[in-house]
């Protein structure tokens, strides 16, 4: 049996070949090799929702910011994976089904949201971040 691992982002990081060698195993062993250090999506169906994460903020606009993109995606069955807070910018990862998008949303001094940039590499539906950002508008 082959032992496929992959980590957190989710790329496939090893493949491990059968303890017992069989005829087939060193070719399709070779061929797996072309997918390591790939990205894949694991399907979910209808049936598998994810719970919502909780996310403290550090200043209250944030917060108020976050509430609105909950608010505005909850009908629409998109959940906010993750947010990771820097300086001048919230990036959010958000899922759908079995497809991600991640999205950068830049504020100013003035605490006011003025940029968002999708980050298209690192998402793997256009669609989910064309309809993300034209539900979340930024005023």
């Amino acid at each position: 049996m082959f032992k496929i691992y992959y980590n957190a982002k989710p790329v496939i990081s090893n493949i491990q070949k059968p303890s017992i060698n069989l005829n087939w195993s060193d070719l399709l062993y070779d061929k797996l090799q072309t997918i390591i250090g790939k990205a894949f999506v694991l399907e979910r169906t209808e049936n598998d929702t994810l719970p919502q994460k909780e996310f403290k903020f550090p200043k209250q606009f944030l917060q108020d910011f976050h509430n609105h993109v909950l608010s505005t995606l909850q009908t629409e069955g998109i959940i906010v994976e993750n947010v990771i807070q820097n300086q001048w910018m919230q990036k959010y990862i958000f899922i759908q089904g079995s497809y991600t998008a991640e999205i950068d949303f830049y504020y100013n001094g003035k605490k006011q949201f003025s940029r968002i940039v999708p980050i298209i590499p690192k998402s793997t539906s256009i669609e989910l971040v064309n309809k993300i950002i034209e539900l979340i508008q930024i005023k």
